[in-house]
């Protein structure tokens, strides 16, 4: 069984490397763990691992539905530390064991999320030989790179590190890993002041999000998007994608995600002439049109101190 710190490790190493990259994304993170202090973790590996001991799957495939977005960082515990067993030149059963069960829980990962993602990310996972082990480090050191470049507004050497670091991910199909560099990519690209390419980019990297149930980065790809095609000037202004981002907020979600979501929403209401709907989801922020910015991502600017989801950040 893993304990606590091995699975806060491989959640940090990468889900919260990624928000580090979204100021108003990062600041409804940091309040979580006030409420870890006393909620209880949604997935315990413990209770997981004997569920999967004694056949009770059905309980193991309900608790992922109630909690997708932990689901690969909790699938992605057992691939890591099998990972590290091998580098720590411990024997191959001990790492295959990590390795196994890792692939038992994103098999039954696919199962409640109808999506094949999961247990294909754990095979190409635990079947990597030593070079494509070596590789996947890479990736992670370049991923990280490109974080603290954007964070300190070199925009251009951030799409360089990202780049170099989804061109390490995808032929070893790390769909986690191919998910943060677009993410990178795509907020690098809006700094850069690159509408076309950040439009573009968030297209893919709205699909891995959604894909791999990474809700937050989906809305902030779908907010980049349309603050990006708003910024381009296109007819639509963004507004199918800020409406998108809109109705995918929840009631828990952090009060900054919901204020960006309804800035971009309101913005590109006005920018095609829905003032009066404009106006209705500005007075539920409490924000005056007057004062409001219609043509920018205040969150995905290289000034903001925007540091590193939920995939290629190396381990602390």
């Amino acid at each position: 069984m893993l304990d606590h710190l091995a699975f806060r490790e491989c959640r940090v190493r990468r889900h919260a490397a990624a928000l580090l990259l979204i100021p108003s994304l990062a600041a409804g993170a940091a309040a979580a763990p006030q409420s870890a202090a006393t909620a209880e973790r949604p997935l315990l590996s413990g209770r997981l691992e004997r569920w999967l001991g004694e056949g009770d799957k059905d309980l193991i495939i309900q608790s992922f539905r109630r909690h997708p977005s932990e689901v690969l960082p909790f699938v992605d515990q057992y691939l890591e530390h099998g990972l590290k067993l091998i580098e720590g030149n411990a024997s191959d059963e001990q790492a295959m064991r990590q390795f196994r069960l890792g692939i038992q829980f994103a098999q039954l990962a696919s199962d409640a999320l109808r999506e094949p993602i999961f247990i294909e990310y754990a095979g190409n996972f635990a079947s990597w030989n030593n070079d494509e082990r070596r590789r996947f480090r890479q990736g992670q050191a370049l991923y990280k790179e490109g974080a603290r470049a954007l964070k300190g507004g070199d925009a251009d050497t951030a799409r360089q590190r990202f780049q170099a670091s989804l061109d390490l991910a995808e032929p070893l199909m790390d769909a986690w890993g191919t998910q943060m560099a677009l993410c990178g990519l795509a907020r690098a690209a809006f700094a850069a002041r690159d509408w076309k390419s950040a439009s573009d980019l968030t297209v893919r990297a709205m699909e891995y999000s959604s894909r791999l149930q990474f809700r937050g980065d989906e809305i902030d790809m779908l907010i980049t998007c349309a603050d990006a095609r708003r910024n381009l000037g296109t007819p639509d202004a963004g507004l199918g994608h800020s409406r998108l981002a809109w109705t995918r907020l929840k009631p828990g979600d952090p009060a900054e995600w919901r204020q960006r979501a309804g800035e971009s929403f309101a913005a590109s209401l006005e920018a095609t002439g829905k003032t009066d709907e404009a106006a209705r989801v500005r007075a539920e922020l409490g924000t005056p049109a007057a004062t409001a910015p219609a043509q920018s991502a205040p969150s995905q600017s290289p000034a903001a101190d925007a540091p590193a989801p939920p995939s290629t950040a190396p381990t602390p």
